[in-house]
């Protein structure tokens, strides 16, 4: 492989970087959670957590910003339904003085996109210092279900794949972003 492509970054396994630095990890603050996926979140991956409604997921987010805050890290929620909870975050023990809560509307009142959520988030992760160097930053985004495309809003009775397709450009985007950087 070496000879035929000179610039790979091509290697054994068990010489590669990552296989002798594994990624770091956020624990949960659920001990099973944490036991099933090998330690909690890890440090510059993406993870999505989903489900039916009611069934814990701003409850998790919740515990994730405590254990980022209690490793000396900053949080930040992008939340799309108007639904955050401040007395709630502190009995999580979440430390507001270290949340930025961002309720992304656009100018004119309607609801938030995934447009503008995706500027908000690649602008947080931009800000964040590089892998390896400074605090942690957990970045939560609560709810993506609730969000609208800028398409969906300009053309309500016209489905499509717009959405599907925004969010999985904002996956890798935000995974790129996020290897380099000390974020969660």
């Amino acid at each position: 492989i070496r000879r035929r492509m000179p610039k790979t970054d091509a290697d054994r396994a068990d010489r590669h970087p990552m296989a002798t630095a594994p990624p770091a990890w956020v624990p949960s603050g659920s001990l099973a959670l944490d036991a099933i996926t090998g330690g909690g979140f890890p440090v510059g991956r993406l993870t999505e957590i989903y489900g039916d409604p009611s069934t814990g997921k701003s409850l998790l987010l919740g515990h994730f910003f405590a254990q980022v805050q209690a490793l000396g890290g900053v949080c930040y929620l992008g939340e799309s339904e108007g639904s955050f909870d401040a007395a709630f975050a502190d009995r999580l023990g979440v430390d507001r003085s270290r949340l930025i809560v961002s309720s992304v509307r656009k100018e004119d009142g309607k609801p938030a996109t995934v447009e503008a959520m995706e500027r908000e988030v690649l602008s947080v992760i931009e800000a964040a210092p590089p892998a390896g160097a400074g605090a942690l930053v957990g970045i939560g985004v609560d709810s993506l279900a609730a969000l609208s495309t800028e398409h969906e809003l300009a053309q309500p009775d016209k489905p499509d794949m717009t959405k599907a397709k925004l969010l999985g450009k904002l996956c890798r985007v935000t995974v790129g972003s996020a290897r380099r950087k000390n974020v969660v």
